[in-house]
């Protein structure tokens, strides 16, 4: 069969006779795969893009075969996670707003950024502090990273990432309170919920802020709030997130995730 023969390996198109056998070349393949793990005991670096090396056993055509030895800290490693990373970047820019992607790939080092990454994107991580102290670029550097694991699971098989979707959502508490989000918002896989008390103030709003938290805390899926709201306070003086939705959503907060203070300087008034 002419297209078979066609669809081989020009070196192995003497394996496959016209009847189309197969069996030769899988066997053949299999061969050189354990003649690679055989004999192949350090890195060349000669992979190709994919990670296969060219083996040629005495009196056998060579064949392409991937390498025994590839991992995630090889040349070939190295530079899947580089793809990893652009690919990851690429996916989620139209999830994460546009003037907070800049510096995604190479954060600057912040001793808050550490603690919101031992989250384990159960419950909920409550992200507070001043305006511009890093909280949005902090939910947004943790769905990128989260997303990279994702990919590295695959990593040596790019052509696998397409079926990673990020499941996330990324919407203001301004445009939360839209109450046909509301269906979404409750049950997205992942949602982070920007500026939490940013949204106009009225009983209806403050209900549907409340109702998005509690269902996503019944239906145990995970929620990232940024805030300049402390979460409470002795003061009762002070605006904060437990005044401003009540005790139940505070309780909701506290008790099934992280909360996080960012108490550096602004980082738009450091970068300006």
């Amino acid at each position: 069969m002419k297209t078979m023969q066609n669809t081989c390996p020009k070196d192995l198109k003497s394996l496959v006779d016209e009847s189309g056998s197969w069996i030769d070349w899988f066997q053949h393949m299999a061969d050189m795969t354990k003649f690679a793990e055989d004999t192949v005991k350090e890195c060349l670096d000669n992979c190709d893009e994919i990670g296969r090396i060219d083996m040629c056993e005495e009196g056998k055509p060579p064949a392409m075969v991937g390498c025994p030895l590839r991992n995630p800290e090889c040349a070939f490693g190295r530079k899947a996670l580089a793809k990893a990373r652009l690919y990851a970047f690429n996916s989620l820019r139209g999830v994460i707003p546009g003037k907070i992607q800049k510096d995604i790939m190479d954060p600057i080092s912040k001793l808050e950024l550490a603690w919101a990454e031992s989250w384990n994107f159960q419950g909920v991580l409550y992200l507070h502090g001043k305006s511009g102290a890093g909280k949005s670029f902090c939910a947004a550097w943790l769905i990128y990273n989260r997303k990279i694991k994702r990919l590295m699971n695959y990593w040596d098989d790019e052509h696998r990432w397409k079926g990673i979707a990020s499941g996330t959502a990324w919407v203001s508490a301004y445009d939360a309170v839209d109450k046909t989000n509301m269906e979404w918002l409750r049950k997205t896989p992942l949602l982070v919920l920007d500026d939490l008390g940013t949204e106009a103030q009225s009983p209806a709003n403050k209900a549907t802020i409340g109702e998005i938290i509690s269902k996503r805390y019944d239906n145990d899926v995970p929620t990232i709030i940024t805030s300049n709201l402390e979460l409470s306070s002795d003061d009762s003086s002070k605006y904060t997130c437990e005044r401003l939705y009540g005790r139940r959503v505070v309780d909701r907060i506290a008790d099934s995730g992280k909360v996080v203070a960012f108490k550096g300087p602004s980082m738009r008034t450091s970068a300006a």
